[in-house]
């Protein structure tokens, strides 16, 4: 698997999502929702990573469309269903110890990808 592809496919998302979760913090704020004296800081990053976990709903995000990844089932060879995306994105928040499981397994496979059973191809 090229790990480049990968990562501008992970830098993309994280770009679009990080648009969009201050957008939608924008907009909350100015219809009242949020307060001006409410911690963005802390609002932010929960907008931020539920949007991040739902991203490959249908087996891709924008960033692997680009790309022309795909996230698959293991066992099936099909696109991985919607829960097994969005549990495999869980994982993401163990950062660093999920891309250092990727860089050693052989399959280059993250950890989440592992314990919910799906990978990453190139279509």
């Amino acid at each position: 698997m090229d790990y480049t592809k990968r990562f501008l496919s992970f830098l993309i998302d994280e770009i679009i999502f990080s648009v969009m979760s201050i957008v939608l913090m924008l907009i909350l704020s100015h219809i009242g929702i949020l307060k001006e004296n409410f911690n963005f800081s802390i609002i932010g990053p929960i907008i931020f990573w539920s949007l991040f976990i739902f991203k490959d709903l249908k087996g891709k995000s924008f960033g692997k469309s680009i790309f022309k990844l795909q996230i698959v089932d293991c066992q099936t060879k099909k696109t991985a269903s919607s829960l097994k995306c969005v549990l495999r994105n869980l994982f993401y928040i163990l950062g660093i110890f999920d891309l250092i499981f990727m860089c050693y397994h052989s399959q280059g496979r993250r950890l989440g990808d592992y314990i919910v059973g799906t990978k990453v191809i190139k279509l």
